[in-house]
């Protein structure tokens, strides 16, 4: 009998429904009621519906394609596996678990789950922190959707070596902190499935019928969230005086602070937060992107909920001090070396 972690998901349908309301939500205020308002009124929302459209249609195939590869390897992929390919050496292990993202895209919002399941099968505490906080930004997805967001611009190399620094540095401080504890949340109720491992998540369906109903399951899941962070991303551009805006990304700490509150609170995911960040880079300076696009695919106000769920306080609270201490740092050092 095979025990894994229970996990709360909504049915896909009521995702579904979620994402036809906002949408309906969100045209009924950029669609036609632009006729009724001042000429520049009218440009305004023009402009909001333009930004808001090309953001949708850039960034969801990347939500799509995520889906599907998270639902793969959820279904044929075993926390096992994983656990037999991280050497228990730390530098070796780290190395290997920072990089593991680049066999196993997987986005941030299943990666608590796995990550929970690793530390169950014994997985030090610095190599599932490790795992957990970089696999959601070093993988082949999100280096894809970054590129196409940020066609002339480093951006991608900030996002790649700020992700790979702060996974590892945060796991050499849990190691130095919590190793040997137990982090995790032992008032848990478990699931039991009596399914064969690599199937465990779809017990008695087709492993490609579970493929299917998990890739809807995670397209509607993340797309509810996207629709509503591309819809405040493009009303936060149109709606808001570009000179209070300026002020906030005028390169300085603010400029930094106001990024990850923003990547916290609307909990993109990071296969497609790239384009959400590109329309804020005329504004807002080059390491407070930074920080916005390693920041919210490590902590954010949907994952949160979930770490406090598998983990134990404690981990969980020194844990967001740390990504957001190291994050910060590295988005202000960005500016201070000559970022915008």
């Amino acid at each position: 009998m095979h025990v894994i972690t229970k996990t709360m998901r909504k049915p896909s349908g009521l995702n579904f429904l979620k994402i036809i309301l906002l949408l309906a939500f969100i045209a009924a205020i950029v669609g036609n009621i632009d006729t009724a308002l001042a000429v520049v009124h009218s440009k305004t929302m023009l402009n909001l519906r333009t930004m808001f459209i090309s953001l949708v249609l850039e960034s969801f195939p990347f939500l799509l394609l995520g889906s599907v590869v998270s639902a793969v390897l959820e279904v044929f992929v075993s926390e096992n596996t994983l656990a037999r390919w991280l050497p228990r050496a730390t530098l070796p292990g780290l190395l290997v678990a920072a990089s593991l993202g680049l066999l196993f895209p997987l986005c941030e919002c299943g990666i608590v789950i796995i990550a929970a399941r690793l530390a169950r099968k014994k997985v030090p505490v610095h190599l599932v922190t490790t795992f957990m906080l970089a696999v959601p930004l070093v993988n082949v997805i999100v280096i894809l959707s970054t590129r196409m967001a940020f066609p002339a611009s480093p951006m991608l190399a900030y996002r790649l070596i700020g992700a790979l620094g702060i996974a590892i540095i945060s796991g050499c401080l849990m190691k130095v902190l919590l190793d040997g504890q137990n982090i995790l949340n032992e008032d848990l109720e478990p699931l039991y499935c009596c399914s064969c491992e690599d199937a465990h998540l779809m017990p008695g369906k087709p492993k490609m019928t579970a493929v299917l109903t998990q890739s809807i399951e995670e397209f509607f899941n993340m797309g509810n969230f996207f629709v509503m962070g591309a819809f405040l991303s493009s009303l936060l551009q149109v709606a808001i005086p570009r000179d209070l805006i300026s002020s906030l990304g005028n390169g300085g700490a603010s400029s930094v602070l106001a990024m990850m509150a923003l990547a916290f609170g609307l909990s993109i995911c990071s296969n497609a937060d790239a384009f959400i960040a590109n329309a804020l880079s005329t504004t807002f300076s080059t390491g407070s992107i930074a920080s916005f696009l390693i920041y919210g695919a490590m902590i954010d106000l949907k994952n949160i909920f979930m770490l406090f769920g598998q983990f134990k306080k404690r981990y969980v609270l020194t844990l967001v001090f740390v990504v957001t201490v190291l994050a910060f740092t590295y988005g202000l050092g960005i500016n201070l070396l000559g970022g915008r």
